[in-house]
């Protein structure tokens, strides 16, 4: 269940639509969403769920798996991010290099990882969906 407090203006979300592939669209949420979220969360919930994040998606979008790396990995903004899949969940991989990485925490959507990428760098990630 999606919380207020898991969501940032601009993060994204999949919002239920009639005549969208598999009933969902990709979208951006607005402060408008985090009011409903906050004043009808049940609501909100029934419209809307999380990006799951796979391979697929990252790959889409710049990462890359790096010879003698567990994940996928991408820099940007100075630092390195590293995903390692592990039980439908990806655990986060942060450093300034490629080779000294902290372990972050696990994530499975793609709004955990807008959040966690900007409370770290203070930038936003752009995603192609």
């Amino acid at each position: 269940m999606i919380k207020v407090t898991d969501l940032r203006t601009g993060n994204h979300l999949e919002y239920l639509m009639s005549g969208a592939p598999n009933g969902f669209q990709p979208y951006k949420v607005d402060w408008q969403d985090l009011k409903w979220c906050e004043d009808d969360n049940d609501c909100f919930n029934k419209k809307h769920r999380g990006v799951a994040i796979t391979d697929s998606f990252l790959y889409e979008n710049g990462f890359k798996n790096y010879l003698g790396k567990k994940g996928i990995m991408k820099y940007f903004f100075g630092c390195y991010i590293e995903l390692v899949p592990k039980d439908n969940v990806y655990n986060v991989f942060y450093s300034n290099d490629k080779n000294n990485l902290v372990e972050l925490r696990e994530i499975k959507y793609v709004h955990e990882l807008e959040n966690l990428f900007f409370g770290l760098t203070g930038n936003e990630i752009d995603f192609i969906f």
